[in-house]
């Protein structure tokens, strides 16, 4: 295999330090504090050196997706000496209270964002990931999984349309092999996507259609080996048959905002869009008289749903952004 059929291209050969190393590898899985890498030399075992794990504080660790650099220890294994800047990443805040950052994946062309269309569908759920989505430089795609057994295709097609007219989606059976071949058409030699959604729906069955063999675990509702819940418990990258790579991830049971503030401009464009012919300029299109938005909501442009849904997400950046304003001001010593 060659670096550039690995997602190698420019931006990351200008990133490169005058610096002695071995090889240039990206990380295709992650371990507690191990590694595997693929190069142009090919498959390796990594590790880091305790200097690069302490001085990062587990904030700039690799993760799956980026390049590094190495120096060979013995024929299959590495010793990491280098994380290259990311071209781009898909991040989300850590579990509870906390406000640290955790990346999922990085160096993304496109992050696929999949949902099933079964009584898991949830267009709010869809909503948080697209904001998130819109940090990064990727492109969002829609992946609406599990068509062959939707009783109420038609209506959930236009609540897709409706709140995500600008994101590309596409509708897919990845149990019966439908429309596989549109991720196909996207996953050019080179490129990079991402598998993104809660579990059960459906992301280890797409890698193993894609993949021609049954190389990722799934379970039935009953715990069972076979097509239905997705039990994938480790980020893993893949590299295509048909050319192109695709990184799977553990379904995500909550996805907490990192930052958005401009993202949240972008992921609901059609109401930010209305807000500027508000009477007021600060109107929180609740109770305000002249407010464009909830003019909208009456003539059955938006839904009320959709609004309430995005004061919720905004509320939430704001109070994150807040905490980590609060948390970076330098304490004062006591005396």
């Amino acid at each position: 295999m060659t670096l550039e059929q690995l997602g190698w291209d420019d931006f990351f050969v200008q990133q490169i330090p005058a610096k002695d190393f071995d090889l240039v590898g990206r990380i295709c899985s992650e371990f507690k504090k191990t590694y595997k890498v693929l190069s142009d030399q090919g498959e390796f075992e990594a590790v880091i050196p305790g200097k690069f794990y302490h001085n990062s504080r587990n904030k700039n660790l690799p993760v799956v997706g980026d390049w590094v650099l190495g120096k060979n220890i013995n024929d299959n294994q590495i010793v990491i000496t280098h994380l290259l800047p990311r071209k781009n990443k898909f991040s989300r805040k850590i579990k509870g209270h906390g406000l640290e950052e955790q990346v999922i994946a990085a160096n993304l062309d496109y992050i696929f964002i999949v949902s099933g269309l079964d009584d898991e569908f949830n267009v709010r759920r869809i909503e948080r990931y697209i904001l998130q989505s819109q940090k990064s430089s990727a492109q969002p795609v829609l992946i609406l999984n599990k068509v062959d057994i939707d009783d109420n295709i038609k209506s959930k097609r236009a609540a897709i349309h409706k709140s995500f007219k600008n994101t590309p989606s596409l509708f897919i059976s990845a149990l019966k092999n439908k429309g596989l071949s549109q991720i196909k058409k996207l996953l050019k030699d080179g490129k990079t996507g991402a598998l993104l959604g809660s579990s059960g729906v459906g992301k280890s069955t797409i890698i193993n259609r894609l993949m021609n063999k049954n190389i990722q675990k799934t379970a039935d509702h009953k715990g069972k080996f076979s097509h239905g819940t997705h039990i994938t418990t480790r980020r893993e990258l893949f590299l295509l048959p048909s050319g192109g790579i695709l990184i799977d991830t553990p379904g995500m049971r909550e996805l907490q905002l990192w930052e958005g503030e401009e993202s949240i401009q972008t992921a609901f464009h059609d109401i930010t869009e209305l807000a500027q012919h508000c009477r007021f300029m600060d109107c929180n299109h609740r109770q305000e008289p002249g407010c464009a938005v909830k003019k909208a909501i009456e003539n059955g442009e938006i839904d009320s749903e959709r609004l309430d849904h995005f004061i919720k997400l905004k509320e939430e950046i704001d109070e994150t952004q807040k905490g980590i304003q609060w948390h970076s001001k330098p304490k004062r010593k006591r005396r």
